[in-house]
């Protein structure tokens, strides 16, 4: 895997980790950065990016060296997800080392590369066995997508919406970004269909196969509307799955995004006899 893939993997996993086990009063836990730093990074990337609806989760603004800050400082919460303690946390602080080698574009020599893999699919794996844990109908068995988020900064959510509050004109493209993580390890496979529903394994075509899937999508005059939803599922090659009745019978986990696509106004306008330039 690459190591840039690898440490945003372990990241997300992290991010999650810490949001499950602390919840919303994460920021005031032992090891966490102050609340203003955060949100000074925050509105630093919002007027970097003006055209950007930037996270309003002040934990996507958290890094490597904070993440596994938080994590270390609150063992006795954090132990039922890293239960290997001691190695884990020395697997975290490899990851913590290397981060800004990776994040800067410099190269890692083979080994390195290897271990920054393996670490980041530890993690991943050592969150989804506590997800499945906390929650018996999983029975530690079925895979689950640990993020999602498009170019827009939208993060894609399990609820159906009806408004999208994100704009996309027609033929503007939009980048889907998703993970996974398996506790098992085993190949997962990804699909998008437009709206919620999804026709059951005969009709199962995936597109990509992996923890990773990346995939554009360009909405058409057909999917004007003011709320356009593309819901990604994901699977493992496994016979058996998570969900098993309609509409999402054989598959393990999904996520939505959901688009305001407006329509074309020169084309309207010209309708009304109105000059558009």
């Amino acid at each position: 895997m690459d190591p840039m893939q690898a440490l945003e993997g372990a990241e997300n996993a992290l991010r999650l980790a810490i949001q499950t086990v602390l919840g919303n009063d994460w920021m005031s836990s032992p090891g966490a950065p102050p609340q203003t730093s955060l949100q000074g990074v925050r509105k630093n990337e919002q007027t970097k990016r003006p055209s950007v609806a930037v996270s309003s989760n002040l934990l996507d603004y958290t890094y490597t060296k904070d993440l596994v800050n938080i994590v270390d400082s609150n063992r006795q919460a954090f132990e039922p997800v890293f239960p290997k303690w001691e190695i884990h946390m020395a697997l975290l602080s490899y990851l913590v080392d290397v981060r800004n080698t990776i994040a800067h574009s410099r190269a890692l020599v083979p080994h390195e590369r290897d271990l920054v893999s393996g670490i980041a699919g530890e993690v991943r794996n050592c969150v989804s066995m506590y997800l499945g844990s906390t929650n018996p109908a999983t029975k530690l068995f079925y895979p689950s997508i640990v993020s999602g988020v498009d170019s827009l900064g939208q993060v894609g959510d399990w609820r159906s919406n009806t408004e999208g509050t994100f704009v996309l004109e027609v033929g503007q493209e939009v980048t889907i970004t998703c993970s996974a993580s398996d506790p098992f390890d085993r190949d997962l496979e990804w699909m998008v269909a437009r709206g919620d529903f999804f026709g059951g394994s005969p009709e199962w075509k995936p597109r990509h196969t992996g923890t990773e899937f990346s995939f554009v999508w360009v909405p058409q005059e057909e999917h004007v509307s003011v709320g356009t939803t593309l819901t990604v599922f994901m699977r493992s090659i496994d016979r058996f799955h998570r969900y098993s009745d309609p509409p999402y019978d054989s598959v393990d986990d999904f996520i939505k995004f959901t688009y305001f696509v407006a329509p074309p106004v020169a084309r309207m306008s010209r309708t009304r006899g109105i000059d558009v330039p």
